[in-house]
């Protein structure tokens, strides 16, 4: 069996936070993986970046954009109402322009 080490890649670090994995499961803006034993870490505003079978690495980015785009996004593929949509969209484009703005 291939059981895999998850690294989290955040702030511009890198860092094992699970070993063993053998599951993941995003539920909302929150990454959940499980190792052999069942046992579940869990990571907010978190999507998977990479899964690497050869080097049994599962490698995950946290951000909170990434929390705000993930909860927009299932708004939009249940059924919410427009104005709470509307607003999950302007919290993700609020965000989105203030760090366009630090950019620059």
């Amino acid at each position: 069996m291939c059981e895999l080490s998850v690294l989290l890649n955040k702030d511009g670090e890198s860092q094992q936070i699970a070993k063993d994995v053998v599951y993941a499961l995003q539920n909302g803006d929150t990454l959940i993986v499980k190792d052999i034993l069942g046992t579940p870490t869990e990571v907010s505003s978190a999507m998977i970046a990479k899964v690497n079978i050869t080097n049994e690495t599962l490698t995950l980015i946290a951000h909170p954009l990434v929390g705000k785009f993930l909860k927009f996004f299932a708004l939009l593929t249940d059924e919410s109402d427009m104005p709470e949509i509307e607003q999950a969209w302007g919290q993700l484009k609020k965000a989105g322009d203030e760090l366009i703005l630090k950019k620059q």
